[in-house]
């Protein structure tokens, strides 16, 4: 009697341990990796290099096989597929068409943009949008060509926007 109770207790023992086994076996382990790069902002373009029209949750990076630096070295996030995800680890601010001020952490590859590596190895450039009260008067912003506006209420500027977030060393994870 006593054999065949340790009996079922050790099918049920091994029967339970490959449930968990074959449950655990199918998990995918999935890792972010952690950036500290040059992340700097712009606004008052249209359409991206990958053929989409920038919306305000896009971001650049560097062009597929770029080197950077002397001596050189390969920036592999230039080679990341468009629509890849990066989380900033500090919010951004960001204004809408009738400049009301959100916050978003998460932006998507859709542009390329530095070639020739001047800001440096993983570099990120936020995209703040085309919104301007005035279109029409000045639709201009630093390093961008050519410059496209969407008219815009209550003062907003996103190029202002953009140079007001500058250019900075921070923190971003892309999973």
């Amino acid at each position: 009697m006593r054999t065949l109770q340790y009996t079922r207790l050790l099918v049920a023992c091994l029967l339970s341990a490959s449930v968990v086994y074959f449950s655990l076996a199918t998990i995918e382990a999935v890792y972010a990796t952690t950036y500290y790069a040059k992340v700097t902002g712009y606004a008052f373009a249209s359409t991206s290099a990958s053929g989409v029209t920038l919306q305000q949750n896009h971001f650049a990076n560097h062009p597929p096989q770029t080197m950077c630096g002397n001596p050189p070295i390969r920036d592999w996030s230039g080679d990341w597929p468009w629509g890849t995800q990066i989380t900033m680890a500090n919010p951004v601010t960001q204004r809408t068409a009738s400049n009301v001020a959100y916050t978003r952490r998460v932006f998507y590859l859709y542009d390329n943009g530095d070639p020739y590596c001047t800001q440096g190895v993983n570099w990120a450039d936020l995209y703040f949008g085309r919104y301007k009260q005035n279109q029409a008067s000045n639709c201009t912003c630093p390093g961008v060509s050519p410059n496209s506006c969407v008219a815009g209420t209550n003062n907003v500027n996103n190029c202002t926007d953009a140079t007001n977030f500058g250019s900075a060393y921070r923190y971003y994870s892309q999973p």
